[in-house]
């Protein structure tokens, strides 16, 4: 879900938060890794963040309540 747009926007609508979508999207993978490699004291926390990117920024939109409304005006039409 992370790749798509469809699903991210409604969250950041919804949280109403910015949304960073990484250029890697294996990141639950990645962040083990990075704290296998912290722990230990192979690597400190400077040295792996800069191996983080961000692909996309999402902004939240403030009309969530117009979009509200559109889909119970829907949702009614097709009730009736």
């Amino acid at each position: 879900m992370s790749k798509s747009a469809f699903f991210s926007q409604p969250w950041a609508d919804t949280l109403k938060t910015e949304i960073y979508k990484p250029t890697d999207i294996e990141t639950t993978a990645l962040r083990a890794q990075y704290l296998d490699a912290i722990g230990p004291g192979f690597a400190k926390e400077n040295d792996v963040k800069y191996f983080w990117n961000m692909d996309t920024k999402i902004i939240p939109e403030n009309n969530i309540a117009q979009k509200f409304a559109a889909w119970q005006k829907h949702l009614k039409k097709l009730i009736q």
